[in-house]
């Protein structure tokens, strides 16, 4: 909470003074502008500051102006804002690591190194004992930046080349790039304004991304690119006409479909096409007010989470020699109940993994396909648990995150066979100690 109480405090001051050792604050001009919307006509006086392009002078001039007021207005504080920032600083592994899980034979991570502010991406083959492979070295990539940020990364069916969405800007408009992680080599495949979170095809040279409206930033459309081929030839799969819906893009835990995962604040709609042959997308149950659904597939099955006749939502399978968009032939596998809400849920071969609200916790419980539900224990009377990073459904461990008012995140997996736990990693954090605190349950 500190940095965004100190962040309040500089707020405050900023509006206080309006002068500083004889200077005073710097005032935007006021021109006349009408802006034409579909509510009628209104007038903006500030919409000159407005440049797309970040090359106005007028308007680079004004917020230095306002930049420098700013350090002069704060500059007394310096001493207590560097105070703060070591604090916060000091409270941060630097030489940090993610949890490695294991994908299709290869282990994946991110790695700090004392003193970048990016981590590196690798992998090692089959146990993380292999040599290390870099994939990306972000802090090679963002040096001399003001702004850099990797958004999501995929690697291929066939594990030889990586996709990435890369902002170097900060306005959310990201470049799609390929890297052939055998090489090291960088494609010239490029595409620009688009969002995170490109999709392989299986033929491991198909990419499907989702394009921005340049204007408004929206999500409006999903393309193809096939590699080697210019952005300019890329293929419309599917635009969106309703600016109210957000989409994205998934492959589903079988591995077998490509999604088109459309969603609204009262509504949901997915589309998806065979991974092996993505021409044509079909809806799996069209979009309707008040009704929202996400759903997996997983051993010859779809598993969907519906708030369809259900407020806390509900789970329903529907086979896969079933046509998709009827609803009356989905099957309830968990029905709803009053004092349960269904968050999420993850595919295993046999059994589903629940992450649900209940009893005043956000806790996980396993449901076989034979009825055996069991929930996922804990140490604490108080605590929050969340589905981790499950990337492989042949494996026989759950992975989740777990902490509480006293337990900093702390990453488990728990056998589903056995119900062996084992802890992975606690978030380190320096300075304090776990033993000088309790949990309880009033």
């Amino acid at each position: 909470m500190r940095p965004v109480f100190l962040a309040g405090v500089m707020a405050m001051t900023l509006l206080g003074a309006n002068e500083v050792s004889g200077q005073t604050a710097p005032i935007a001009a006021k021109r006349p502008h009408e802006v034409v919307a579909p509510g009628g006509v209104r007038q903006d006086p500030y919409y000159w500051l407005r440049d797309d392009t970040r090359k106005n002078p007028e308007m680079l001039a004004y917020l230095a102006a306002e930049n420098a007021w700013t350090d002069r207005v704060v500059a007394k504080d310096k001493a207590l804002q560097d105070k703060l920032y070591g604090e916060i600083v000091g409270r941060i592994k630097q030489d940090d690591s993610s949890v490695p899980f294991e994908k299709r034979g290869y282990w994946y991570y991110d790695r700090f190194e004392t003193g970048k502010d990016y981590p590196v991406s690798a992998r090692r083959r089959a146990n993380m004992d292999a040599p290390e492979e870099v994939m990306l070295d972000q802090p090679a990539l963002a040096a001399g930046k003001g702004f850099f940020q990797v958004a999501s990364k995929t690697v291929s069916p066939d594990n030889r080349l990586l996709a990435w969405a890369e902002d170097d800007v900060g306005r959310r408009q990201y470049t799609l790039k390929v890297k052939d992680l055998a090489t090291g080599a960088v494609l010239a495949d490029e595409v620009a304004d688009i969002e995170p979170g490109p999709v392989w095809a299986d033929d491991n040279k198909t990419i499907f991304y989702i394009e921005k409206d340049p204007v408004t930033l929206l999500s409006k459309r999903v393309k193809a690119h096939v590699l080697g081929t210019p952005a300019s030839a890329d293929r419309l799969v599917y635009e969106e006409a309703d600016d109210s819906f957000y989409m994205g893009l998934a492959r589903t835990r079988s591995e077998k479909y490509i999604c088109i995962v459309l969603q609204s604040t009262v509504s949901n709609e997915q589309r998806c096409a065979p991974a092996a042959d993505p021409e044509r997308f079909a809806i799996l149950a069209p979009r309707q007010r008040e009704f929202r659904y996400d759903a997996d597939h997983l051993d010859g099955r779809w598993v969907i989470r519906t708030n369809w006749d259900a407020p806390n939502y509900r789970l329903m399978t529907l086979a896969d020699d079933r046509p998709w968009g009827d609803r009356s032939l989905w099957r309830e596998r968990v029905a709803t109940k009053a004092d349960v809400f269904i968050e999420d849920v993850a595919l295993f071969h046999g059994q589903l993994a629940i992450e649900e609200r209940s009893g005043g916790l956000k806790r996980l419980r396993t449901l076989t396909d034979g009825g055996d539900s069991r929930f996922v224990i804990a140490d604490e009377p108080a605590y929050a648990m969340s589905l981790g990073v499950n990337a492989d459904p042949d494996s026989g461990w759950l992975r989740y995150t777990y902490n509480s008012l006293t337990t900093p995140e702390t990453t488990y997996e728990v056998n589903l066979a056995t119900r062996e736990r084992r802890l992975l990693k606690v978030q380190p954090v320096p300075g304090y100690d776990a033993a000088n605190y309790v949990t309880e349950r009033v």
